[in-house]
């Protein structure tokens, strides 16, 4: 049976006066007689009573002290026994977890706490058996040891790290429960670890918390591209080595890229249309001017009709006047008319009006197409300046790939570029450059002419 140690019980020294400690002892005891009403008071009366027994003379103190003796100098001889356990199986633990044999470190580790010392179930060890837990597979007993770490630490940051690396990759097991809760959990999680890493100024946890929080709002929490970057960018400004920050803030930059090459295939799509509804315009143009031309012409043969007609009429009286010598008059005549009637062809007096009305709404369509046209491009221009300034910066700040659109593309999009020393039709010869799109003056920083739009080189 265990002995009690009633020097603690009554906060005396071992080598206190036995007087003075009967005198507490006594006092104690009538005290716990009077509150005889309360919880736990027969317990505590019963305690008293075998103190006051053992402390009663001299020498059942002395007989109560060895026993109190053999059972601690029992218990370290046990604790002892215990350590010596677990710093003979520690290094064959970490071998095993280092070359990845995560079966025979487990049971390396089970045999080194096997002993159950508290002094060894501590934040550290229960953070390295979870570390051992997920390299066999067994996600919940990982969680279960990273959870008494957490509890065990609850100001220490790393443990609530490591417990979000193990929740994302429970996420992405078979049967590991409901991935929204599980996401929700981990953004708690990680969203307390940056309070208390903040708090204790422990910038190696604060920034691996970033790093998760960016992977976790970009790929599984509800794919939120602003808060991930904006937790990519924290966690890069305390530390480039942090690689799900570095993928995640490259891919934004790589996706938005991409975006404006397809926004540039869309802007020469818009073109093309705009350009062929133009080719429409000018063949109708054409065809316009080849009926005037056609009315102008059937007008001038029914005025030659009409001269041959009369000249023959003239001809015809004269015949009654000069005899045969009016037949030239007559015959003439009839050959003009003949040849003015054969000439001036047949005019579809409604043809000019359905070709013109036609122009009017297909011009009108090229107006609005020329519009979007132009609006779409200089958006997208404004875009892909921001975008370069921002890939720029990012590059420089962050260390992440910066990837230049193809010139291909550019060309495709943004017409010849202004030349910095050409001249123009603009009305300022004092200005440095002229773009040679529009004639716009130039400043010398202009990066896009700001009549026309057009990228400079």
């Amino acid at each position: 049976m265990a002995v009690a140690n009633f020097y603690e019980m009554l906060e005396v020294s071992p080598g206190e006066d036995l007087e003075k400690i009967q005198y507490i002892l006594k006092g104690k005891i009538q005290d716990e007689e009077n509150n005889d009403f309360t919880d736990g008071h027969k317990e505590r009366l019963a305690k008293l009573k075998e103190a006051e027994c053992a402390f009663k003379s001299e020498k059942s103190r002395e007989h109560y002290d060895k026993s109190l003796q053999a059972q601690e100098e029992k218990t370290v001889s046990v604790d002892n026994a215990r350590d010596a356990v677990y710093e003979k199986w520690l290094p064959t633990v970490y071998e095993y977890y280092i070359i990845g044999h995560f079966d025979a470190a487990k049971t390396a580790y089970e045999n080194a706490v096997s002993g159950g010392n508290p002094d060894l179930e501590n934040s550290e060890v229960f953070e390295f058996a979870a570390r051992i837990n997920v390299g066999t597979g067994e996600l919940s007993e990982a969680l279960k040891f990273i959870n008494k770490a957490v509890v065990g630490q609850p100001n220490d940051a790393r443990f609530l790290v490591r417990k979000s690396d193990i929740l994302s990759i429970y996420e992405t097991k078979p049967n590991g429960g409901r991935t929204e809760e599980l996401i929700e959990t981990e953004k708690k999680t990680l969203d307390l670890a940056v309070q208390i890493a903040t708090a204790n100024n422990d910038t190696v946890s604060l920034g691996e918390a970033y790093n998760n929080l960016a992977f976790v709002w970009y790929n599984r929490g509800g794919h939120d591209r602003d808060k991930a970057k904006e937790y990519a960018e924290k966690a890069l400004a305390i530390s480039r080595d942090l690689p799900d920050a570095q993928k995640v803030l490259q891919d934004i930059y790589d996706k938005r890229n991409a975006h404006i090459k397809s926004d540039i295939r869309v802007e020469k799509s818009k073109k093309n249309s705009a350009d062929n509804v133009l080719k429409e315009v000018q063949a109708l143009d054409k065809q316009i001017a080849d009926q005037l031309a056609k009315i102008a012409k059937s007008k001038k043969m029914k005025m030659t009709f009409g001269i041959g007609i009369g000249v023959a009429i003239f001809g015809f009286i004269m015949l009654f006047v000069m005899g045969a010598g009016a037949l030239i008059f007559l015959i003439g005549g009839i050959i003009v008319a003949v040849v003015g009637n054969k000439m001036k062809g047949f005019v579809d007096p409604n043809k000019l009006t359905n070709l013109q009305s036609r122009r009017t709404n297909r011009n009108n369509d090229y107006n609005q197409k020329l519009k979007d046209y132009e609006n779409f491009r200089k958006n997208l221009q404004m875009r892909y300046k921001n975008f370069c300034a921002g890939f720029k910066e990012a590059s420089e700040k962050y260390g992440i790939n910066y990837v230049h659109i193809d010139q291909a593309y550019l060309n495709d999009a943004f017409p010849t570029a202004p030349k910095s020393n050409t001249s123009g039709n603009a009305p300022a010869p004092a200005a440095s450059a002229f773009c040679v799109s529009c004639g716009a003056a130039l400043a010398s920083d202009d990066v896009f002419c700001q009549g026309c739009g057009a990228r400079r080189e």
